[in-house]
């Protein structure tokens, strides 16, 4: 049962309930205000009190508080529907609504990766990257997601914290940095050269750069070290 078939069914079954406690009203010998026109008024003021009760509560279990600067996400599309610019509530009967609360982010990701020498040699590197997310854009966040939903299949679930979001994201792109730049990595050999960070951080921004710049995203650091 979804939710919109809950509510019908609740409402439902709480009418019958006001119709019951109506009719026991009626049933009941003595002084409900004299029997008569006074009695009829009074049951029919009772059940317009007790359906107005039943039809605010719909509404209210109808409706959800969305706050300033947030995107309306449809669960079923995955589309954004709609940007709010100030605290709001909107009508979302079918609980149809995924809210997230746009907001600039930075986050930080370690990667590893073992590419092969022209010795031969396995180097094991392990690697950081620092980035930031101008995602209080509602432009910038609707490329954001149609990349996140479009191209990577990501499915609206409960996840919408954006710094789990930007740091998926993140990994998608770097999974295919390893795979583009394995021999440039295995070049690397001293993680406490100045020098070699410096080429370590320009090759990640170079790769990066363009893919991220339209996401709203930007690289902001960049090392590596060996893994032990």
């Amino acid at each position: 049962m979804n939710a919109g078939t809950a509510r019908i069914v609740s409402t439902a079954t709480f009418l019958v309930l006001v119709l019951g406690i109506i009719l026991l009203l009626n049933s009941v010998p003595g002084p409900l205000p004299a029997r008569g026109n006074q009695g009829m008024l009074f049951t029919f003021m009772l059940a317009g009190i007790l359906i107005s009760a039943v039809a605010m509560f719909h509404v209210w279990r109808s409706t959800v508080m969305v706050y300033s600067n947030s995107a309306l996400i449809n669960r079923q599309t995955g589309d954004v529907e709609g940007h709010a610019d100030r605290t709001k509530v909107v009508w979302d009967k079918d609980s149809n609504l995924k809210i997230i609360s746009l907001e600039n982010v930075e986050c930080r990701l370690s990667m590893a990766v073992a590419p092969i020498s022209a010795n031969p040699k396995v180097k094991n590197i392990i690697y950081s990257v620092r980035v930031k997310a101008l995602l209080s854009s509602a432009t910038l966040f609707e490329k954001f997601w149609g990349f996140l939903t479009k191209t990577m299949g990501y499915e609206v679930g409960s996840a919408t914290n954006l710094y789990y979001l930007v740091d998926r994201v993140i990994q998608y792109h770097l999974y295919e940095f390893n795979d583009a730049c394995g021999r440039e990595l295995s070049k690397l050999s001293n993680p406490l050269n100045p020098q070699q960070q410096k080429q370590f951080f320009e090759l990640v921004s170079e790769f990066l750069r363009e893919k991220l710049r339209p996401l709203g995203i930007s690289i902001e650091h960049a090392s590596f070290q060996f893994a032990d």
